[in-house]
């Protein structure tokens, strides 16, 4: 990671994403080098170069062109608009003028994410969930972004992301009447391709509430606030599980472990920890999340770090 100011800069690598990071100013060597290192990572765990999970759930597979997910962003600024109302009172003569300022939310980072789970950390106001939005391109339209921003050393659009990349939301927004099955079906039935079979639609949820660990409770509720359902975590686990359903290569999640007790925390960072490494049915699929306070179990779960303070990298 590379930032004008060296004294607010703190990158904490904790794998072997620290040899690309220091690349960055040469973003195509930096998009081979990894991609080599990700390859030989595969042919080291498989022994063939095979994905273990390939042949059992390939027929489901809505994305054929799968690739080792490389995003990269250089010179990102995101700066606050002048909204409308502030613009209509600059108008008013009686109304006392002044300038108004804008407000630097991220301050010219830049950096790689190449494979794995990574937390983004920092205090409240130093643009975690900015920095997350700006990814995931879902900012506001009150922002202004300057900077480059690729994936897989390609173009990085609305419609590209919506093909390979999911995000959950720190708050759950479920309909409570519906039990955990009729959830994730209603879901699948939104985003897999139309060429799906209702049976390849079923067993494609079946393999995601396995994977969550949420199939002992596929026939209750979620739940409402005057009647009970699932837990919190099993809350946190279904809104994941949605995402997984066309099986995204990039995955972002703001705050999944808040509202959550220790334990049921620590087990959750297990299951992503899990799917960024291939040890469950899903395929390897690359974890980004902003993360409050980790203890020390969860926070050595990560294999990459990246910490923020007042918009710096």
């Amino acid at each position: 990671m590379n930032n004008q100011d060296p004294a607010q800069s703190t990158m904490i690598p904790i794998s072997i994403h620290n040899e690309a990071s220091e690349r960055i100013q040469s973003p195509l060597p930096l998009l081979s080098s990894v991609s080599m290192i990700a390859h030989q990572n595969r042919e080291e765990n498989t022994g063939t170069g095979v994905d273990p999970f390939q042949r059992h759930l390939s027929i489901l597979d809505p994305l054929s062109d799968r690739v080792s997910t490389i995003l990269v962003w250089k010179n990102l600024t995101v700066l606050t608009r002048e909204d409308k109302i502030t613009e209509f009172f600059q108008r008013i003569k009686c109304w006392k003028k002044f300038t108004p300022k804008r407000q630097c939310l991220l301050n010219n980072i830049s950096g790689a994410i190449t494979g794995g789970l990574w937390a983004v950390m920092g205090p409240s106001g130093s643009g975690k969930s900015t920095l997350l939005n700006t990814l995931a391109c879902r900012l506001d339209v009150n922002t202004i972004v300057q900077g480059q921003i690729s994936l897989n050393g390609g173009p990085y659009n609305n419609a590209e992301l919506k093909r390979i990349a999911g995000y959950v939301m720190q708050d759950d927004l479920l309909n409570g009447h519906l039990t955990v099955y009729e959830t994730l079906m209603y879901t699948a039935e939104l985003r897999l391709p139309r060429h799906f079979t209702r049976q390849q639609r079923e067993k494609r949820v079946q393999e995601v509430m396995f994977a969550m660990g949420i199939n002992h409770v596929k026939n209750v509720i979620v739940g409402t606030v005057l009647k009970k359902g699932i837990s919190g975590g099993e809350r946190k686990r279904l809104c994941v599980g949605m995402q997984l359903l066309n099986r995204p290569q990039l995955l972002f999640l703001d705050e999944p472990t808040s509202g959550l007790d220790s334990v049921t925390a620590l087990d959750l960072v297990h299951t992503f920890h899990s799917l960024a490494h291939g040890r469950s049915p899903e395929k390897v699929v690359t974890i980004v999340c902003s993360i409050h306070q980790p203890q020390s179990k969860i926070f050595y779960l990560f294999d990459s770090l990246i910490l923020l303070k007042q918009g710096n990298i």
